[in-house]
């Protein structure tokens, strides 16, 4: 039970943005330059699209995780499991 906690503890961190390509605009003066800048682009596309896949998996995955924990926190307390909110008490305005 504990390996498999640490699993899912572990695959948390593995969406990672990528680093963003430096804001800079080349020139058509320098076409080497121009598609190395423009290769660093395509680089951030492809791999922020991973990451935004990888964001909405996790995202599944933890509204999954959670639907089966609050079913099983109804199977096991019924009507008892609710939620309890401490509420402050309004202040007059003054």
């Amino acid at each position: 039970m504990l390996a498999l906690a640490t699993a899912k503890a572990s695959a948390q961190v593995a969406c990672i943005p990528p680093e963003e390509p430096y804001p800079y605009e080349p020139t058509d003066l320098n076409p080497e330059l121009r598609q190395i800048v423009n290769e660093q682009y395509e680089d951030y596309v492809r791999k922020i699209e991973v990451f935004i896949n990888c964001l909405e998996a996790e995202r599944v995955a933890a509204m999954q995780s959670a639907q089966e924990v609050v079913q099983r926190w109804v199977r096991y307390f019924g009507d008892d499991a609710a939620l309890h909110y401490d509420v402050a008490p309004v202040q007059p305005d003054n």
